[in-house]
């Protein structure tokens, strides 16, 4: 009978090794088409941390700019009145008219007799405010911007004794509209010769009434109300 020689260890090796191959080589190309497949996968996920962090960002901003309206609008809120006198003391249009009014009431509740009282002309035509007299910073600068206070000279005479025109005086330097006085006489010779202005001073008063217009970029407060 013949005999069976039993495998030789040289050709276990070889076997083994090319299993081995084989092995690695499937582990790679199984591991090949998993990264292939899962590429576009990590990609989008990569894409989404990203806009993830930049919508927190975002938010961040979004909510920071949320606090800080919040806040405004309660500083207008408490200031509210505040600014209605802001404007009232001075207006964004010249409102001359109405100021000299008051002005005229304020001197005959202190007993005063007016004469005159006039202010300098002015344009009705809003494009074309009066501009004769600009404010002093502006003369300074000599340029003459949208946002320069405009100012519109005034004057009033009026008779009454010392008392009274000191009273006068006073009050109108605290009325509410700005009204500056550049010029300030009492004069015991009046203009008229009346036997009612007898004994009586007469005061004279010039100066101006200014108003800042507003222009494109400025909001006006009566339209925040």
């Amino acid at each position: 009978m013949p005999s069976h020689r039993p495998p030789s260890r040289h050709w276990a090796q070889t076997q083994q090794q090319q299993t081995l191959i084989e092995l690695v080589l499937t582990l790679g190309t199984i591991i090949f088409f998993i990264w292939f497949a899962i590429t576009p996968t990590l990609t989008t996920i990569s894409q989404l941390l990203k806009e993830k962090q930049q919508l927190t960002e975002i938010k961040e901003k979004l909510d920071n700019k949320i606090e800080n309206t919040t806040a405004a609008l309660s500083l207008y809120d408490n200031n509210r009145q505040r600014l209605k006198y802001a404007q009232q003391a001075l207006p964004d249009n010249h409102q001359v008219a109405e100021a000299l009014a008051q002005i005229d009431i304020l001197a005959e509740q202190n007993q005063l007799t007016v004469s005159q009282i006039s202010f300098g002309q002015l344009s009705l035509d809003p494009e074309k405010p009066y501009q004769a007299k600009q404010s002093y910073r502006a003369r300074k600068s000599n340029q003459v911007k949208a946002q320069t206070q405009i100012e519109i000279p005034w004057q009033i005479e009026a008779y009454g004794d010392y008392a009274q025109l000191m009273q006068f005086l006073s009050q109108l330097h605290n009325f509410r509209r700005v009204i500056i006085m550049q010029q300030i006489t009492i004069d015991s010779q009046p203009k008229i010769d009346s036997p009612l202005l007898s004994g009586q001073l007469l005061l004279q008063v010039s100066g101006v009434i200014p108003y800042l217009p507003p222009n494109d970029n400025q909001v006006k407060l009566s339209n925040l109300n």
